[in-house]
């Protein structure tokens, strides 16, 4: 039997994933992590890659890319998620009319949400009780909160480890019921770290956890004050994203997208438009039209269509997002409008003058996408009536 060899670099890369805990890998084939309880997350995660077609959020990666990253260049014109920044009364100049209310200006460049990044590393390390792990970095001293994040497995109990920064415990605790899998932590602090060499320290207190713990990934980040950086949920703006090699790029939001942080709920506004884009882009809206007669010699035409908008079914979370959608219907014939019949779903036709070529044409609206000009959200069908029905 032949197996191409991109199938074997897929095995390839699954054994590796499983094996080695590094959860996911997005592209052609989404591989996840076994892990009953990682592997929901991670398959969320990996398959913004694979269909939405996203980069990273989260820092020390290299691919920054599609609808949830911006580059410098991109600040002031082209910002992907332009549609969905949060107002920002600070970037805007006040005006007055000539009866003294107040005119609200263009908005200028978006601000950049102030932070820094002085350390981060994807160690991969095994834990040992003897030789505690340790990394220096320098802070400037010149922003106001800090943010200790890292990722762990093989460390089930809060008395298996003790994380400190210059000698301070900082609290660390283990993610309920997580066990021995990999989770991710952020240690906030509203105090500013002091300038010059600070000490991270992961000391393993257990000497049976010895191969089984390990340290992922740590990173230090630095904030300005709430003035200055807006951590929000909810808020968009540009917030600084920095690479691999140290290289700054935007996201839209501070912590509200799986894409950044894999144990977050949900994608951001500018991922979760850009999935519907990408999903309607694979169907037509409209699945087929029926002709009919009715025994009384009366035509109807009855639209097919994908079930969203009013025609949702379902469970409870399904019915709910009615409200945020809708479906505007357009009918013609021979080019003429037939205003009585727009938003109809099913149209009854005179009996004498039902021939004709019909177009109908379904635009599909929510609130969700605020790209209202993309293709995606329209589908157009024409259909020819060579005859009336026979008469009753």
């Amino acid at each position: 039997m032949f197996i191409s060899t991109s199938v074997i670099a897929s095995l390839i890369q699954f054994v590796i994933t499983v094996e080695l805990g590094v959860q996911g890998l997005g592209g052609e084939f989404t591989v996840i992590t076994s892990s009953y309880l990682n592997g929901p997350l991670v398959l969320r995660h990996e398959l913004g890659h694979s269909i939405i077609e996203v980069g990273e959020e989260y820092d020390g990666g290299f691919a920054y890319c599609g609808v949830n990253a911006a580059h410098e260049s991109e600040r002031t014109s082209g910002l992907p998620w332009k549609q969905w920044l949060t107002e920002q009364p600070l970037a805007k100049e006040a005006a007055t009319s000539s009866n003294g209310s107040s005119l609200s200006q263009p908005p200028s460049a978006p601000r950049v949400e102030r932070s820094i990044m002085p350390f981060q590393s994807y160690p991969w390390t095994m834990l040992k009780a003897r030789s505690p792990w340790i990394a220096e970095f320098t802070s400037s001293g010149e922003y106001s909160r800090y943010l200790v994040k890292f990722s762990l497995s093989g460390v089930p109990e809060k008395s298996n480890l003790r994380v400190e920064l210059d000698g301070v415990d900082l609290g660390w605790a283990p993610e309920p019921l997580v066990g021995v899998d990999r989770w991710h932590y952020d240690i906030f602090v509203s105090e500013k770290l002091a300038p010059g060499p600070h000490e991270l320290r992961f000391a393993l207190q257990d000497s049976k956890l010895e191969g089984i713990s390990q340290l992922c990934s740590v990173e230090v980040l630095e904030f300005g004050d709430e003035s200055e950086f807006n951590s929000t949920p909810g808020h968009y703006s540009l917030y600084p994203t920095f690479s691999l090699s140290n290289e700054t790029s935007y996201r839209p939001t501070n912590q509200d997208c799986l894409m950044r942080a894999v144990v977050k709920p949900n994608f951001c506004k500018a991922c979760m438009e850009t999935l519907w884009l990408q999903l309607l882009k694979r169907v037509h809206l409209i699945e087929g039209l029926n002709e009919s007669c009715n025994a009384h010699g009366t035509k109807t035409l009855a639209l097919d269509l994908v079930p969203l908008a009013h025609l949702r079914t379902g469970d409870e979370r399904a019915v709910a997002e009615i409200s945020n959608e809708s479906y505007t219907i357009t009918w013609t014939k021979d080019s003429k409008l037939l205003e009585k019949h727009t938003n109809q779903t099913s149209i009854h036709l005179n009996k004498t003058d039902s021939v004709g070529k019909y177009t109908v044409q379904v635009k599909f609206a929510t609130d969700a996408v605020r790209l209202t000009d993309s293709s995606a959200l329209v589908d157009t069908l024409e259909h020819q009536i060579s005859s009336p029905c026979p008469h009753a």
